[in-house]
């Protein structure tokens, strides 16, 4: 949740801030509909704040509060200085268009955060009961007030649901943020069906210089606003199984468990740092230091004979780790700290000193002491000639020099790796015999490999180092104070310990911290076993609210705590002053990004600041204030069943929320929910196994992707994988995907289309633009749907009819190998999949949406695909869509039936089931017996208001009465006819280049449009209601992608266009004609004005800003850009509308379909079956209204089954939009999800839908 905040708070146009804290809280729920409308869940929607986080947390965010005001502060200067904005810090927890938003604020304890939560109640109770995707859901709030970070806390129910066995095997997660630790938590469940949902991060667009403003169309509302990713940790678990998978015959039988192996990489994944742990200096994840630990980790598994971790579930036990063989292996790394240090001064500050790569492999191998550098490699046999880097990045080779050394140094250590691991033979002969298992390390070794870890803590060549890093860094002598030493590594030991704890158990401690802000050297990790002795977590109690808010925040914003406590962190003579500091220091030493640095902050003296606040006088504090500070519980709300009553007097649960949004809804939510306080206290914690039952991804019935779903080797090399837009740097596991096979005889493309085509019916194929297709899916691990229309060799190219004949057409052979050189590279350098053969191609479009209703909507490009990654749709059993959808008592439906005169006004109604009369509300068995009479559902209609079409058509009227004329006739109204040139304002309409030189106040920019944007020729957009396409009777009439651009006018609306002309030469008196006079004298061509040619050199940059703010503030700067083929009702008739919906609403106050708590019956009778739906979605549906029959002021309902939009909801049809079939309406009730259509509707009633799929159009029924 709280990135969603983070999100929601900063508004596109003002980057700042400027949105209130309703706006924030209405922004978050409306994101929360769009994630909960993409994933669907189906049991439980788990809604976490981050609450009061445990100690060890706190200290970071008390860094990142630190650095966030400082930036904040900095950027609203600068953006302050260049002109850009007026606005100050905002000092108050109400935040107006003049105040920066303070992120800081996102904190619990504070008023903000308090809202939140009554926000979220109040979304989840309205959505409980008005949309029917959400009928089913368990729905849990944990606010602010509730302790624990947000990610942690839904661990914590996933561990109490797997403690009491209330959790079936093969549950699917899904998790929505950006975390990269939400990764290992997820792999710590040990639930294999996990997903991570994201937003698609361009990383590159920071690097992107904008030089001239880019003229687009308006994004439509659509329910889901921007691009998405999964990440599927079950993928992941097959990947660690494949770089794991060979150490199973290298260790003893039965020992080889990947569970157990996913715990320590997740334990070794802390060694490179993370919240609560820095790394060891000599450890950077850029550097490749994760790859050098799993390979030290893979040669040293088979010597212990087992495992770091020993997770039994088992809360706050240190001996969760096996110190003995964590010390080897952290002293093991420790012996290549000299190795890395040198390499770095090697490089020097702007490169990167790789320390994993194919050719430091027996480096590493020879310092620790191993023969053979690939023994780690699990595959070899599948290796192929390694690609080498041709990018120009600074990758480091092996310097003999500095490996030379480090033998020399290690060359005492020989003791404990004296036997050789086997050698694999690098071949692709599959055949080939791996050597003898690596013999297991028996006590004595063991013995002494402890005995060697402690003489690598003395290697010569590192003490000069380690004397300056702890004397600089943690202000210790290395050689005089030991102790101290000793003291570091206990703290980071039991940092490993408790982080452990806390990903598999839970909080292990609330108040334990490690109190460094650097981290020992790995070599110094010696003795751990002794350092572990008497160790002991004790689990405490979390601070509250506004202790841990005194304790994290800056004194910037110190406005978010009561004055009180406030004042303890702003005067000087607050006895906690030393530790606010005005400026902190940032350690950026070895780093190349801000957020990077380390922040040398004090750490909270815990004592001090409790004795602080227990001087303070309680009851100085406000009812308010002391209700903030209060921990509090998870709240599940659900629907209640048609055989629960209404809470009564007696129960402990108010009979509504009000609402956090008087300015938007006034309605009161909750009436018929059911609320409950749970509990996430839990006894057990994460053991490393999975659920009896449960299913790989591979199998057909789990339905996930999996890389198993196909025959495949792996090896490991380094291809430069795009990552990011970034290419890799370090070796990846290619998957190769071998040929299946029922493939292996198939000669050529005509013999592949037969086979392909023997089991698909006739009615399985597709129309599609270009012929027939084959629907299919295509991609490898993931796959999406396409439409299969050709199937290609180097020599034909093979196509079908509707009967399955054959076309056959000769291919080009070059341009085919082309292709499939590309489609290979593409393969391999984005998914990092190579193909044992590619000699068929599928020419496939690709299916961009698929509609409830059934139909599609492909992509307007075909593409080749490779035939090898490209599967058949399994065909659906045809007496599946016969069945109806599951039909109950107390089911909320729409009456799609009898359109007679004395029906007609129900059309379209909602209506509540009363009884079924030979009906099976289960689903139909194939081979029931046949019903003998017709099945009969008893229903009590709802709404049944008549549609006030007079009114409506009134409204309507007002469209047509709007005047449009060229271009002379606006100039002549509005008074500039002969002032300017009709050129010139042709110009003035759209886009009016003009060139300004470098600028701080304008970034990167060296071009702004100082035209009134009315209609763009280029781009073919308009602003509605100011402009107007009229193609002529001979020209194309559309310009769908691909099209001929049509031919035409542009016409502009004579009321409104001569208004906005006059407005701006009376705000800047003779710049018009000014301008005019420089496009006069330039002739003929696309002219750009020059701002110092206008203005000066002094004066351009105030007077170009000053233009651009007024052109900001006219009504069609709020108005979107739309494509001319767009059709829409102007602002006025659209508010017109919506005051003819709010007058019909209280009028008759009980039809309410949004606000109304218990809607008024209307009528009852009986129907048959097939009179009523459950909504688009079900084999029952209601057949659509095709979209070239929609026209602007068609009232509809919105029957799909989820979505913002509530089940059952009436609108207008304002907007029309050829060739997307999608439509605007305004809804007669505002929702959580609505918007107000770019300004063209007032309130929160407004949504772009797909006709087709959503909508039922009432026109026959209503009309």
């Amino acid at each position: 949740m709280n990135g969603i905040m983070h999100n929601c708070a900063r508004s596109p146009e003002n980057p700042l801030g400027g949105r209130s804290d309703e706006d924030i809280y209405w922004e978050s729920c409306r994101y929360i509909d769009m994630l909960v409308t993409l994933i669907q869940p189906k049991r439980v929607l788990f809604l976490a704040v981050d609450g009061v986080a445990p100690r060890a947390k706190m200290n970071q965010q008390r860094a990142r509060r630190f650095r966030a005001a400082t930036a904040l502060e900095k950027v609203a200067e600068t953006s302050r200085q260049r002109g850009a904005t007026k606005q100050a810090l905002r000092t108050e927890s109400e935040a107006g268009s003049e105040r920066v938003f303070d992120s800081n604020c996102i904190t619990p304890g504070t008023q903000f955060m308090r809202g939140l939560t009554q926000a979220l109640l109040y979304y989840v109770a309205v959505k409980l009961e008005s949309d029917r995707s959400w009928r089913d859901l368990e729905v849990i709030v944990s606010g602010a007030e509730v302790p624990g970070e947000g990610e942690h806390k839904i661990m914590e129910y996933i561990r109490k649901l797997k403690e009491n066995r209330m959790m079936p095997a093969n549950t699917r997660h899904c998790i929505y943020g950006l975390d990269a630790d939400l990764i290992f938590l997820g792999l710590v469940t040990h639930e294999p069906h996990f997903f991570l949902l994201r937003e698609k991060i361009d990383f590159q667009a920071a690097f992107r210089k904008v030089r001239v403003e880019r003229v687009e169309a308006a994004k439509m509302d659509r329910d889901i606003r921007g691009e998405f990713e999964l990440l599927s940790l079950g993928i992941l678990r097959e990947y660690l199984s494949l770089e794991f998978a060979y150490l199973e015959k290298k260790l003893p039988f039965g020992v080889y468990d990947l569970e157990r192996i996913i715990n320590d990489f997740v334990l070794l994944a802390f060694l490179v740092g993370n919240d609560f742990i820095p790394h060891s200096p000599t450890l950077e994840i850029r550097e490749g230091a994760l790859n050098s630990i799993l390979f030290l980790y893979k040669e040293l598994l088979p010597r212990f004979g087992g495992y770091l971790t020993d997770a039994t579930g088992e809360a706050r036990r240190p001996d969760l780790i096996h110190f003995d063989r964590l010390e080897i292996l952290l002293t093991k790394l420790g012996l290549l700290e000299s190795y890395i240090l040198e390499r770095r001064e090697a490089v020097g500050a702007r490169g990167t000193a790789l320390v994993w790569s194919s050719d430091t492999r027996e480096d590493h191998s020879a310092i620790w002491g191993f023969a053979n550098a690939n023994a780690g490699d699990g595959n070899l046999v599948h290796r192929t000639t390694p690609t080498s880097l041709e990018n120009g990045d600074r990758v480091l080779q092996t310097s003999p020099s500095v490996a030379d050394n480090v033998r020399r140094d290690t060359s005492a250590l020989s003791r404990m790796n004296t036997e050789d691991l086997p050698i694999l033979v690098g071949t692709n002969d599959e055949s080939a015999e791996l050597e003898p298992e690596v013999p297991l390390w028996d006590e004595q070794a063991l013995a002494a490999a402890l005995v060697d870890a402690a003489d690598a803590q003395k290697l010569q060549r590192m003490l000069p180092r380690k004397r300056r890093y702890y004397r600089e860094k943690l202000g210790i002598d290395y050689d005089r104070d030991p102790l101290a030493v000793r003291r570091v590594c206990r703290a980071y030991l039991e940092a490993i310990v408790w982080t452990l704890e806390y990903y598999t158990n839970g909080v292990a401690s609330w108040r334990w911290f490690y109190p460094y802000h650097y981290a020992p050297f790995c070599s110094d990790m010696v003795g751990l076993q002794a350092l572990a002795d008497g160790m002991s977590l004790e689990l405490g109690t979390p601070f509250l609210p506004l202790q841990q808010l005194l304790a994290v925040l800056p004194p910037r914003s110190a406005w978010c705590l009561p004055k009180l406590y406030a004042d303890l962190m702003t005067k000087p003579s607050s006895p906690l002053a030393d530790l606010y500091p005005q400026e902190v220091p940032i350690d950026m030493e070895g780093k190349r990004n801000d957020w990077e640095g380390i922040v040398l902050l004090p750490f909270m003296d815990e004592d001090r600041l409790l004795a602080a606040i227990a001087a303070l006088k309680p009851e100085e504090l406000t009812p308010d204030e002391q209700e903030r500070n209060q921990l509090g519980s998870c709240i599940r709300l659900r629907c209640r069943s048609q055989s629960e009553s209404a809470p009564s007097t007696l129960d402990q649960e108010p009979a509504g929320i009000l609402s956090p949004f008087p300015s938007r809804m006034t309605r009161v939510a909750g009436a018929q929910i059911q609320r409950e306080t749970i509990s996430l206290k839990h006894e057990r914690g994460f053991v490393p196994c999975l659920l009896r039952g449960t299913k790989p991804a591979a199998d057909r019935a789990v339905g996930h992707p999996s890389l198993f779903v196909r025959d495949i080797t792996h090896y490991f090399e380094n291809v430069a994988i795009d990552i990011f837009g970034v290419p890799s740097k370090l070796e990846s596991c290619i998957i190769r995907v071998l040929v299946p096979q029922d493939r292996h005889e198939t000669q050529t493309a005509t013999s592949l289309a037969t086979a392909f085509l023997s089991s698909v019916t006739e009615t399985s194929l597709e129309s599609d633009r270009a012929g027939l297709a084959i629907p299919v899916r295509i991609g490898y691990p993931w796959q999406c749907p396409a439409l299969l229309t050709a199937i290609e060799s180097s020599t034909e190219s093979v196509t079908w009819d509707a009967n399955k004949t054959l076309r056959v057409q000769r291919n080009d052979p070059r341009m085919f190998r082309n292709t499939d050189s590309s489609l290979l590279q593409h393969l391999l350098q984005h998914a990092g999949i190579s193909l044992e053969q590619s000699k068929f191609h599928g020419r496939v479009r690709r299916v961009i949406e698929i509609a409830s209703g059934g139909g599609v909507t492909t992509a307007p490009i075909e593409e080749s695909f490779p035939m090898l990654l490209i599967d058949r749709t399994e065909p659906r059993d045809p007496d599946d869509a016969k069945v109806p959808a599951r039909l109950q008592v107390g089911d909320t439906v729409i009456y799609v039936g009898r359109n007679d005169t004395a029906h007609s006004r129900f059309y379209g109604s909602l209506a509540q089931v009363v009884s079924l009369v030979g009906v099976d509300p289960g689903r139909k068995r194939k081979h029931a017996p046949a019903v003998t009479t017709a099945p009969t559902v008893v229903i009590r209609l709802l709404h049944a208001t008549p549609e006030p079409m007079r009114l409506l058509q009134q409204a309507l009227a007002k469209q047509d009465a709007v005047q449009y004329a060229p271009l002379p006739v606006i100039l002549r109204l509005a008074g500039l006819e002969g002032v300017i040139s009709t050129r010139f304002a042709g110009m003035l309409m759209g886009k009016l280049r003009c060139r300004i030189p470098k600028h701080e106040r304008f970034g990167d920019l060296h071009e702004v449009n100082l035209g009134l944007g009315l209609r763009f020729k280029k781009e073919m957009l308009v602003v509605p209601g100011y402009a107007v396409f009229r193609a002529s009777r001979d020209g194309p009439t559309t310009t769908a992608p691909g099209a001929a651009r049509a031919d035409g006018t542009f016409l502009f609306a004579t009321e409104a266009t001569p208004r906005v002309l006059r407005s701006y030469r009376e705000s800047f008196p003779g710049l018009l004609e000014r301008m005019d006079q420089i496009v006069t004298q330039r002739g003929d061509g696309e002219v750009v004005l020059q701002a110092t040619e206008l203005f000066g050199d002094a004066e351009w940059p105030e007077m170009i800003g000053r233009i651009q703010d007024y052109l900001k503030t006219l009504e069609c700067a709020r108005l979107p850009l739309l494509p001319i083929t767009s059709r829409v009702l102007i602002r006025s008739v659209v508010e017109a509308i919506q005051g003819l919906a709010q007058s019909a609403s209280t009028e008759c106050p009980s039809s309410s379909g949004s606000d109304g708590q218990n809607p008024a019956t209307v009528d009852s009778f009986a129907c048959r079956r097939s009179d009523v739906s459950l909504g688009l979605g079900s084999p029952d549906a209601p057949r659509s209204t095709p979209f070239r029959d929609y026209e602007l002021g068609d009232r509809v309902v919105y029957i799909a089954r989820s979505g913002a939009v509530p089940f059952g909801a009436r609108g207008t049809v304002v907007g029309v939009h050829p060739p997307t079939k999608e439509v605007d309406v305004v809804f007669d009730h505002e929702f959580i999800g609505g918007s107000d259509l770019h300004g063209r509707c007032s309130g929160c009633a407004g949504k772009t839908l797909d006709a087709e799929s959503t909508l039922l159009n009432l026109v026959a029924g209503s009309w």
